[in-house]
């Protein structure tokens, strides 16, 4: 693995401009939006402080660079670039002078997402109520096969709309594992924070199961399929026996249009389903029983 002499990044990339060019272009070539986003959080930043909407990957590898040099937090960006989840082989060769550091272990990958945690905590007085909130405002799971390039890559397409349109997508093959849960528990509680899911299901793969359990446990469930392609049967009958599942079918060139509709419908769903609830639970109403 790679770095150099403790505390000494900040210095070395502060004073050479193009340095700081070669680390934004490694960041744009090297990882989604998704992942630097990601690397942000276990950094401490809030998002609105480098990323708007309909900005290019560069632009957003440059202005998150700029939120590293002004907190001079060079060495902890490193240490994250050197964990498993994180690490490329061209950043060996892109900082090749830059020699061996200790790889970033499990425990310092905790501290440094409890540090940022923290740290926002402080700064929005954020508690678990407010942050559940905010998931299930902008949060959206998406779901579909992702073990191939392709697949996985439409997926990526497929956050990459949704964030246009001002949500945060999360695709869950890229989420930290919890050793304690299983895989349907952690699919189960992403799911279970979500605003909406989005399943892409043109190929059949692990989200045959995940769109039975999220039919089943009544998570407002988006389904795109491309047209003349699907990946089971044995599921063609969900739309119409869950209110809260739509199935929506694109073409080659349609995806996008896809995304944004079922947005819409998932919206629209969402706002009479707040509705009835808010009418059924007499809790909910200002004059109800508490």
């Amino acid at each position: 693995m790679m770095g150099i002499k403790e505390n000494s990044l900040a210095s070395h990339f502060e004073a050479n401009y193009g340095e700081q060019q070669k680390l934004i272009d490694f960041l744009k070539t090297s990882y989604s939006i998704d992942e630097i986003l990601s690397i942000g959080r276990m950094l401490g930043f809030d998002k609105d402080d480098y990323y708007s909407r309909n900005m290019t990957k560069k632009q957003l590898a440059g202005e998150f660079i700029d939120v590293v040099a002004q907190r001079s937090c060079y060495d902890q960006l490193f240490f994250i670039l050197n964990s498993r989840e994180f690490f490329r082989e061209r950043l060996l060769q892109t900082f090749i002078e830059l020699g061996p550091v200790k790889p970033l272990t499990s425990g310092d990958i905790l501290d440094l997402t409890k540090k940022g945690y923290n740290e926002q905590k402080v700064n929005t007085d954020l508690d678990y109520q407010g942050w559940i909130e905010r998931c299930k405002q902008k949060m959206v799971l998406v779901l579909g096969k992702d073990n191939t390039i392709d697949a996985f890559e439409r997926l990526e397409y497929i956050s990459v709309k949704l964030e246009e349109l001002g949500y945060e997508p999360i695709i869950i093959k890229k989420q930290a594992e919890i050793d304690a849960l299983y895989n349907e528990e952690k699919m189960l509680m992403y799911a279970s924070l979500s605003r909406f899911i989005i399943i892409e299901k043109s190929e059949a793969a692990g989200q045959i199961d995940e769109a039975r359990i999220c039919a089943t446990n009544r998570f407002v469930c988006a389904w795109l399929q491309k047209e003349n392609t699907g990946d089971t049967w044995m599921q063609g009958d969900y739309e119409h026996s869950f209110t809260n599942v739509k199935v929506f079918k694109y073409s080659e060139d349609e995806l996008s249009t896809a995304v944004s509709h079922a947005a819409i419908w998932a919206e629209k769903y969402l706002v009479q389903k707040e509705d009835e609830l808010n009418a059924l639970y007499p809790w909910r109403n200002k004059g109800g029983i508490k």
